[in-house]
């Protein structure tokens, strides 16, 4: 395997195992565990499916230029696709990028605390970001260097943690869904979020030199690690820790922390008895932002560039790199109200911008193909099946998540035990 690959593979997992990895728990919570893992498949294979669309568009459209989606869109779907996507692709990826930041910034400034260097909480948000945006500055090559390293640390982390959940495992755990019913659509676009690696495949596809045989490689490896390590993780958990009864997710859940994951650490680390366990989840949670950080904050750097505005100054690399960061920055330090609200829209802004507008590509390049009689570089399987398969799983989500957002969908913690 080329080492771009290997790379490409580890940056995709990065991306992927974030902070949903361990906030997984309490989304499955509710529903049971075979009927998470059978939403977490189906997603999984949803991610895949979408992925080679993209790629197929990605062929079709930047095979003389390297572009990002903007260039995806302007070739295909003309100016209103392209601000169509310009509006959600920024909307939702400032965000993310934002909730990364405030998280991150917020490891960073205990870290210095513990070291005796209090600082305020906007001088620790911007370290932060120097400090990661400088290896994003430098691109895909420096990135997959320092990212390789970190996965490392990550995988023996979370060894190290599945050791420790072993002893505490009790399969009837595993069986237990009683009263899941009303939870299931709530869980759906919740579980559709966790395989969101598409975002960073324009950003790979360069860097793998456009070599379409190498990126499905890393697709379908990259997804499937990332498919593993949710299923290990979820099953440790929810087989370790009860629904219902004392010191269980419904305890939790229903307790005033439930929105802070490092609550979820300290619950767990009392349910283990171990304070090793919360200090290796913590060390690993941090770590996973990180990785999410750097794929995220690449993929949006790159599109920035791709955009005609920036393409035209005199240091489009660096622009493009401040523009990624200052207004994430500026969110957390002045307004995190606005990104926090952005992000109850994340499941709907990821349909329009993962599923929707590139299934609208694929259709146009397809029906220029035909028009012209010409042979496309690559294309999706499945046809128009597919391609109608993925819209009409993107308008259950886009629904659901609306749903979801405006409190009409029963919420586990929040709901009477049956």
């Amino acid at each position: 395997m080329q080492s771009k690959t290997l790379g490409s593979i580890f940056i995709l997992c990065g991306t992927t195992i974030g902070a949903g990895l361990l906030a997984l728990p309490l989304t499955a919570a509710g529903l049971g565990f075979l009927p998470t893992l059978a939403l977490l498949i189906a997603s999984y294979f949803i991610a895949a499916l979408s992925s080679l669309v993209i790629l197929e568009a990605l062929a079709a459209t930047t095979a003389k230029v390297d572009g990002h989606f903007d260039s995806m869109c302007r070739a295909t779907l003309g100016r209103v696709g392209e601000a169509l996507f310009l509006v959600s692709y920024i909307t939702l990826m400032y965000s993310v990028t934002a909730a990364y930041l405030s998280g991150g910034s917020s490891i960073f400034q205990l870290l210095l605390t513990k070291l005796g260097i209090p600082l305020p909480d906007w001088m620790c948000s911007l370290l932060f970001t120097l400090l990661l945006g400088f290896v994003v500055f430098q691109g895909a090559k420096t990135t997959d260097f320092v990212n390789r390293y970190i996965m490392l640390a990550k995988g023996l982390l979370f060894l190290g943690i599945i050791w420790f959940f072993i002893p505490a495992i009790k399969v009837s755990y595993l069986l237990d869904m009683k009263g899941n019913a009303p939870f299931v659509f709530g869980v759906i676009p919740i579980i559709f979020l966790i395989f969101g690696y598409q975002l960073i495949l324009p950003t790979l596809y360069i860097y793998l030199e456009k070599d379409i045989t190498e990126m499905k490689k890393t697709i379908y490896i990259g997804s499937f690690i990332s498919l593993m390590v949710f299923f290990i993780w979820l099953l440790t958990t929810l087989a370790s820790i009860p629904r219902f009864g004392d010191n269980s997710f419904y305890d939790f859940l229903s307790s005033a922390d439930k929105d802070n994951v490092a609550n979820f650490f300290d619950f767990i680390g009392q349910v283990q008895s171990g304070t090793l366990t919360k200090s290796l989840m913590n060390i690993f949670s941090n770590l996973a932002l990180i990785t999410s950080f750097l794929g995220i904050t690449l993929s949006l750097k790159d599109y920035l560039f791709d955009l005609k505005l920036i393409k035209k100054t005199t240091h489009p690399k660096m622009y493009s790199t401040i523009l990624t960061f200052i207004i994430p920055v500026l969110l957390v330090i002045f307004k995190p109200q606005i990104f926090q609200a952005a992000l109850n829209y994340a499941a709907g802004m990821l349909v329009i911008v993962l599923l929707w507008l590139p299934c609208a590509m694929s259709l146009r390049i397809r029906q220029r193909a035909k028009e012209q009689h010409a042979t496309l570089t690559y294309q999706a399987p499945g046809g128009l099946f597919s391609i109608a398969l993925l819209i009409i799983i993107g308008v259950i989500i886009f629904v659901l998540s609306l749903l979801a957002t405006m409190g009409w969908l029963p919420v586990f913690g929040s709901y009477p035990q049956s």
